[in-house]
């Protein structure tokens, strides 16, 4: 037998390969060959340990190997808030509506080393439970954030929360237009395409942004070819306030602005007509499904997915319920969910594709954040994003690899996780910064925070 003729960084092998790739291809006993950063051949471990020389080999006998999950909308500013609704309502003490009484006024009194230390704390969490890549939702300090994302080995998005039309908030979350539009592309210029962590724009919602606000977001966002979040359908006093201002619905209201389109990623979008759904599947607007839409809506998660709208899903964060950033358990509530609205009524009990939650949170959410070329499934040419999980557990008894994936694993099986071909996680411990002095920090601060909210 001949040596290995061509040098490579890195060879995964003996791993059980589910790639979400176009064809569906399953390798048992397959290799991942990786080179600079991205994948450069997936195929049997004979096959690739005859052609390969790497500097490094990762025997993965007996874990999965996926293409690493992807939260389409995370508000890092509210890590430190985990916790705080539980015993808020425990108390008797709620007040809404929750985004005006709680989540701006918590992000309002960080400071920058607070906004990195929220960071570290959430995206060592998404590392450590598989997710590869983020898009935040917005949050002050956001340059602190990028830090954190840069530390920590990540592969993110980052946005500035933007709020120029608004009553009843804290000053220090509130911008002029100008202020705003100023920070958003200072932040995208900063953070420049190409590089691991990156800049998008952002607006919080209709209800606090102007519409001159929101044409020159969009207009600016076009121009440099990157996205701004927002949220949008998300509550029935959103749309109250849309038809109320404006006479129309939002998503009528943004297609008048002329800024409905593939630019516009648009965090829950719950409370959608079929006529809404429709238009997104025209307009190219990506959406980002969150487990929390059960909380208060009937979210259409499926009818986007199989109308061909982007639709990723997302964590929204630690401070809403489900309180978890670990995306497997974000797939089997989703799964749960759009199996019960869809499935129950109408008599049928597997109306989802086993894979089809955890294929909106690779391959759906790579393309709501227009990066399919780059991420989202195992496949020459992208990113190695690679995640590793074991199945030596009780739970691995499986009847496949597939089975197991969809029907079993969670974030407690990662053991191994790759960003751009760098090795962030090994044997379950995150190997570029120190988690438990964040998590300590992290304790501390998080008691001075939530001691503005009375009787917690």
């Amino acid at each position: 037998m001949s040596a290995p003729t061509q040098s490579i960084d890195t060879l995964i092998t003996h791993a059980d390969v589910i790639t979400f790739d176009d064809e569906g291809s399953l390798f048992d006993d397959g290799a991942i060959a990786i080179d600079n950063g991205s994948i450069v051949e997936i195929g049997p471990t004979a096959a690739l340990t005859a052609k390969f020389s790497a500097i490094e080999t990762v025997d993965a006998a007996g874990m999965i190997a996926m293409p690493g999950l992807i939260d389409a909308h995370l508000h890092t500013a509210q890590t430190m808030m985990r916790g705080l609704f539980p015993e808020v309502i425990h108390h008797g003490n709620l007040e809404q509506p929750m985004w005006r009484k709680y989540l701006i006024p918590f992000e309002s009194n960080l400071t920058d080393d607070d906004m990195e230390l929220s960071g570290r704390l959430a995206y060592s969490s998404l590392l450590l439970t598989g997710t590869t890549t983020f898009f935040d939702a917005g949050g002050p300090h956001p340059d602190a954030a990028a830090r954190a994302a840069v530390d920590t080995g990540i592969r993110g998005i980052i946005t500035r929360s933007t709020v120029d039309d608004s009553f009843d908030i804290p000053e220090s979350m509130r911008l002029t237009t100008d202020q705003a539009i100023e920070e958003n592309i200072g932040l995208v210029e900063r953070w420049p395409a190409g590089g691991r962590v990156t800049g998008a724009m952002a607006l919080r919602q209709i209800m606090n942004c102007s519409p001159e606000l929101i044409t020159a977001i969009h207009r600016e966002a076009t121009a440099r070819g990157v996205k701004v979040h927002t949220h949008l359908l998300e509550g029935s006093d959103e749309i109250a306030f849309s038809v109320v201002r404006y006479g129309k619905r939002p998503v009528e209201f943004l297609t008048e602005l002329e800024v409905f389109d593939s630019t516009l990623h648009c965090a829950h979008s719950v409370f959608a007509s079929p006529w809404d759904v429709a238009a997104y599947a025209r307009s190219g607007a990506s959406v980002a499904h969150c487990a929390n839409n059960y909380m208060f809506g009937v979210p259409r998660a499926l009818e986007y997915w199989r109308s061909g709208v982007a639709i990723g899903l997302g964590t929204d964060g630690a401070a809403t319920s489900p309180g978890t950033l670990d995306m497997f358990r974000i797939t089997e509530a989703v799964g749960r969910g759009q199996q019960h609205i869809y499935g129950v009524p109408v008599h049928e009990h597997f109306l989802l594709e086993p894979d089809e939650p955890l294929r909106m949170a690779t391959r759906g959410g790579a393309r709501a954040l227009n990066m399919s070329e780059k991420i989202g499934r195992l496949e020459a040419g992208l990113a190695a994003d690679i995640v590793l999980l074991r199945t030596d557990g009780p739970d691995g008894v499986a009847v496949s690899p597939l089975a197991f994936l969809v029907d079993g694993a969670t974030g407690r099986d990662v053991d191994t996780v790759f960003v751009d071909g760098r090795r962030v996680v090994e044997g379950g411990e995150l190997t570029t910064i120190d988690v438990a002095e964040t998590r300590a920090r992290g304790v501390a601060r998080q008691k001075d925070l939530v001691a503005a909210f009375q009787n917690v």
